[in-house]
């Protein structure tokens, strides 16, 4: 708590809500901050209260606490909590606040009490995670489709998609993408951190374990399915697989844990079921624009499809997304944050 009021109210203050009895005034700290200013910045840290302060003490605590690696975030209502607001990562201006102040916020609180805070960083946390399912479920379709295709046609000396199967997929598989924006995840109950790099090693496992799991169902269909023969029955197979992995996905890397601990949104569940009936009607009849497979080979694709999504891939993926919270946790734990 940060406040201009002497330090005897500030710690009655402090005692009725339980936030704590360190007090530090705001002439202590100046004073010792050019005496030595290491302390300064630990007694900073470690300080329930900062009584006695004035317009630059606010931002100079801020500022400090930022210089020490901290993420920030301050509430305040009026002019002289301004320029605090404005430096900190989530300055907060609550319902009655000047309008100074809450041009200087980054976020408004529209009802009287700081309870809505909790709404706000339940809120981040959560747009956190939709943003993360939406780069890693990114990453691992570059590697469904592109990857896949390029090193099939090496292989094979043919194209296992059709120019209509990939038109059809990139249409059918947006309705999915989108819908992940409105998905009902659940955010971390810890503060979370940006890790670009373990990120885009997770997209690339997940992905090339698709890749890998992809070349086994080829194998199979040439081998003991014949499917070398057909290369328009060949299209519709793996056309089917892409797309049942693809809409699979979403739900195995919106979860760190196993996929049924968090079920997906409404939404989003209704977009996939009906992209699944439209992929297996179109797979089984063709309608003249694809061969169709026969039954045998649609429940073989179907089973294969849940297995190694809903079994393989979701443990693997999970144990790639716990490595990468570990390494967050210690972190947060060496630099907390807000």
């Amino acid at each position: 708590m940060l406040t201009g009021d002497a330090e005897p109210i500030a710690k009655e203050i402090s005692k009725e809500i339980g936030l704590g009895e360190r007090v530090v005034t705001g002439s202590n700290l100046k004073e010792l901050k050019v005496k030595d200013p290491v302390t300064a910045a630990n007694i900073a840290e470690e300080s329930d209260i900062f009584a006695e302060i004035y317009l630059e003490d606010k931002y100079t605590i801020v500022k400090g606490l930022q210089e020490n690696e901290h993420i920030v975030g301050m509430t305040g209502d009026g002019i002289n909590d301004a320029p605090a607001l404005k430096r900190a990562e989530v300055g907060i201006a609550v319902s009655n606040a000047t309008d100074v102040a809450k041009g200087a916020a980054s976020v408004i609180l529209t009802t009287e009490g700081l309870r809505n805070i909790v709404d706000l960083v339940k809120t981040g946390r959560t747009t956190y995670q939709r943003i993360v399912t939406w780069v890693l479920n990114k990453i691992v379709k570059i590697f469904q489709v592109a990857v896949f295709l390029t090193l099939g046609f090496i292989v094979t000396g043919y194209y296992l998609l059709s120019a209509l199967d990939i038109i059809l997929f990139l249409f059918l598989i947006d309705f999915v993408t989108i819908f992940l924006s409105t998905d009902s995840m659940h955010g971390s109950k810890k503060p979370e951190k940006w890790d670009i790099r373990n990120l885009v090693k997770i997209g690339i496992s997940v992905g090339a374990i698709q890749v890998v799991e992809m070349f086994i169902l080829l194998f199979v269909g040439i081998r003991y399915l014949d499917l070398g023969n057909n290369i328009g029955v060949m299209n519709t197979f793996f056309f089917t697989e892409i797309m049942f992995f693809g809409l699979l996905t979403p739900i195995i890397v919106s979860e760190n844990d196993f996929f049924w601990k968090s079920a997906p949104g409404r939404t989003l569940m209704i977009s996939i079921i009906g992209d699944m009936v439209v992929v297996s009607i179109l797979s089984l009849f063709g309608f003249g624009i694809m061969a169709p497979v026969t039954l045998i080979d649609f429940v073989f694709i179907l089973s294969y499809g849940l297995f190694m999504n809903l079994l393989v891939n979701d443990v693997l993926q999970g144990t790639a997304q716990e490595g990468q919270t570990v390494q967050i946790k210690l972190n947060s734990s060496l630099n907390p944050s807000f």
